[in-house]
């Protein structure tokens, strides 16, 4: 009983690193890349339309970490026959 206890513990310790992990990378993907970004020209009115900001290169980064451990994690669970 007690190994089953700690290997909850282990995942609480993963878990918690990997969210302070992601709040660090959106700290960094949008606070401070929109600061670091010099302040924008007034929009001129003979183009009305609004200048665009490209996404910061770490959060294109992150979406596309997350979307292949999703990729893999299904694959993981449903080739290695894992059941709950």
């Amino acid at each position: 009983m007690q190994s089953f206890e700690v290997a909850w513990l282990r995942w609480l310790w993963l878990m918690i690193v990997m969210g302070v992990a992601l709040i660090a990378a959106l700290v960094l993907g949008f606070y401070v890349a929109g600061r670091s970004q010099p302040p924008a020209e007034p929009a001129r009115r003979e183009n009305a339309a609004e200048p665009t900001r490209p996404v910061p290169l770490l959060l294109t980064f992150l979406y596309i970490g997350i979307a292949i451990f999703m990729i893999g994690y299904v694959l993981y669970v449903w080739l290695g026959g894992v059941t709950y």
